[in-house]
């Protein structure tokens, strides 16, 4: 809470002997939304220790709190491969805000930015078995609120509807993206307000990604603006998306590259070690000038490779790769619905490249390590950190 406040004591178990590290709440029920302060207290001998509060809060509880419906784009339930679908709600406050909170979920995955603001995550709500399971996540976008306000969600393909697998088959899960998103604000004067999915919204896909794979890559053009052209279609799904059962996938480790000339003349970087992630970069270059980012994991006799990527020997593999196209201005860029395995990347398409412009990001779901292993055989180490990767 803010300012002076009073917390109530919902549930205090006492002292409970036991071996087992559990203990049921028998409080009064919870609320959607409702934020809990806890701690503990041990007791081991003549010792009592109590823990620094920690807090969780509270998601959707009953169907009465899914104020949001599903939408879709317009002519997009179809198994080409389309750009992503854009979507924007423009709205204003009603007053001073307390809390916001966004929930949101797509079939697909989706980024959002609230008034510009690229809310955190990758890759969201991560890979599932969509046809049984579905996830939200929760933003609290309090302070990123104003008088105001513009909320754009894009949905790509993802592990919904991209290629999957080593057959790379698509549609798995089906052929049309859809997109979930409310937003609950509770004002200072007791007050809430929704902003929810709904045909209000507007549609397009004409925006800068044009194509985006979870395998292959993506196509960015700068030059070109979402025209926000139609509105969104209302549409269903059958199932009632959940909170999200633990952290989603967000940026780790970022390695800088070294630039390479192989002796055919190709110009490659090296970050030093395999990774699974996406190149941050900033083009330089004019309008319409086209840059391609090749990414793989090995050289072959001093040449870039694409062993690790074929499919058929004789046939070159020919994704995990981003092509950008510049808009004049110098801007930074990162794919939002695509990641490789890879070390090293091709560059083509820039005559100068400042490797200072580059930074690979390892991506993954946050890992808590609860052990290690060394032994006196380095190779085995190695193996393991290897492992980890």
């Amino acid at each position: 809470c803010t300012g002076n406040c009073v917390l109530e004591t919902l549930f205090d178990s006492g002292k409970v002997e036991t071996d087992r590290m559990r203990c049921r709440y028998e409080g009064q029920p919870l609320k959607t939304g409702e934020r809990i302060t806890w701690n503990v207290t041990l007791w081991e001998g003549d010792r009592e220790e109590t823990s620094s509060d920690a807090f969780f809060e509270m998601g959707l509880l009953g169907k009465e709190d899914y104020r949001a419906k599903w939408i879709c784009g317009v002519g997009t339930n179809k198994r080409d491969r389309l750009p992503p679908d854009v979507y924007r709600k423009t709205f204003s406050l009603k007053g001073e805000v307390k809390k916001a909170r966004l929930y949101a979920t797509a079939c697909g995955v989706y980024k959002a930015e609230l008034n510009g603001k690229r809310l955190p995550g990758v890759l969201a709500p991560g890979t599932t078995e969509y046809s049984h399971h579905l996830s939200y996540q929760v933003y609290d976008v309090t302070e990123l609120l104003t008088r105001e306000n513009t909320l754009d969600i894009t949905v790509g393909d993802g592990w919904y509807k991209g290629k999957l697998g080593w057959l790379e088959q698509t549609c798995r899960f089906g052929k049309q993206l859809k997109l979930w998103a409310q937003l609950d604000i509770t004002y200072t004067d007791g007050s809430a307000g929704h902003i929810v999915t709904d045909g209000s919204w507007r549609w397009c896909n004409d925006g800068p990604i044009r194509y985006a794979d979870l395998m292959d890559g993506e196509v960015y053009d700068a030059r070109m603006v979402p025209g926000f052209s139609q509105n969104a279609k209302e549409t269903t799904h059958h199932i009632l998306p959940t909170a999200s059962p633990g952290e989603g996938i967000c940026e780790h480790e970022t390695f800088k590259p070294r630039l390479i000339v192989t002796p055919g003349g190709a110009k490659v970087l090296d970050f030093g070690q395999n990774l699974a992630g996406y190149i941050r970069f900033t083009p330089r270059g004019s309008a319409g000038q086209v840059v391609t980012l090749k990414m793989f994991e090995c050289m072959d006799g001093g040449e870039p490779s694409d062993m690790t990527l074929r499919k058929n020997p004789e046939k070159p593999a020919d994704n995990q790769k981003i092509v950008y196209t510049c808009s004049g201005k110098e801007e930074r860029f990162q794919p939002e619905f695509f990641y490789a395995g890879f070390r090293y990347a091709l560059v083509e398409g820039m005559e100068a490249i400042d490797p200072e412009a580059f930074e690979a990001v390892a991506v993954y779901s946050p890992l808590e390590f609860t052990g290690d292993f060394r032994c006196s055989n380095e190779k085995i180490n190695s193996f393991v950190r290897n492992t980890l990767w």
